[in-house]
């Protein structure tokens, strides 16, 4: 009886546990092709990039015509208007130093020492919307708005973003820094259907770039950020950002307490004390 009993726990076989779960071959060819697709866009992103061809040629090129200027011709088409972009080329030397001044202070004060971004101002951009509570306030360098205004338009998404920062690191690479400057404000949208400071200058001071005062440049400095809103048509607003942009010169040291004095007084006859209006409907 011990001998059968011996012999039967030989040949039994042995326990295997709890079931092996089925395979699911269905999530396997899902994540295949979510993956062959996710490689797709990546590949028609990529190609929708400007090529390293095009970027050398704004070494030399003076473009006339961008993504901006397409869609606010678009923009007008579908009101039933018919816009026609101002822009006229200048050299850097035809532009008023304290319009340049005015201009790098607002938009990029550390132009000339960063690359395609400033990490420090997005790092304080960061830091003040979680600290104080601030909107998240742009930290686009100038070389950025260049590839956006060229290449991109106003499009806010997250992937556009990625994008143009991409494209502006290419740019930093390929161009010099005098010559994205240059670029930039050449094609900046300076109001409606106005491109460039000297078409700026033209139009909305009846004189060149290169007679531009440092009251003048820092106008013309306000109305970047918004140029469909912040123009002279909208003397009060522009005066309060105006007023800004020079304290910014005399925060950086780029002006004397003098000179912002004398550009304050020079904005309030041109725009009126405190905002108020003093341009005509041609100005």
């Amino acid at each position: 009886m011990a001998r059968r009993a011996a012999k039967t726990a030989k040949t039994a076989r042995p326990s295997r546990g709890p079931a092996a779960p089925a395979r699911r071959p269905g999530l396997r060819l899902l994540l295949a092709a979510c993956g062959v697709a996710l490689v797709a866009f990546l590949g028609l992103q990529l190609a929708s990039l400007p090529s390293s061809d095009q970027i050398a040629r704004l070494k030399t090129a003076q473009v006339r015509d961008t993504e901006v200027m397409r869609q606010r011709v678009d923009e007008a088409a579908a009101r039933g208007k018919k816009l026609k972009p101002r822009q006229q080329w200048v050299e850097l030397e035809q532009i008023s130093k304290p319009a340049i001044t005015a201009v790098l202070t607002s938009e990029d004060a550390r132009f000339f020492s960063h690359g395609a971004l400033d990490l420090k101002e997005m790092g304080e951009a960061i830091q003040d919307k979680i600290e104080e509570g601030r909107p998240l306030r742009g930290a686009s360098t100038l070389t950025q708005q260049v590839a956006k205004n060229l290449y991109f338009g106003n499009d806010r998404s997250f992937l556009r973003k990625a994008k143009e920062a991409y494209v502006a690191w290419r740019m930093e690479e390929t161009l010099s820094k005098r010559r994205i400057l240059r670029l930039y404000l050449n094609i900046a949208e300076w109001g409606p259907g106005v491109f460039g400071i000297e078409a700026a200058a033209q139009t909305h001071l009846k004189k060149h770039a290169s007679e531009l005062s440092l009251a003048e440049g820092a106008a013309l400095a306000a109305m970047l950020p918004n140029p469909l809103r912040f123009t002279p048509q909208a003397p009060k607003v522009l005066r309060r950002h105006a007023g800004h942009v020079l304290d910014r010169c005399l925060d950086d040291r780029v002006a004397t307490a003098e000179e912002i004095a004398a550009a304050n007084t020079e904005l309030d006859r041109w725009l009126g004390p405190e905002g108020g209006a003093k341009v005509s409907e041609d100005d």
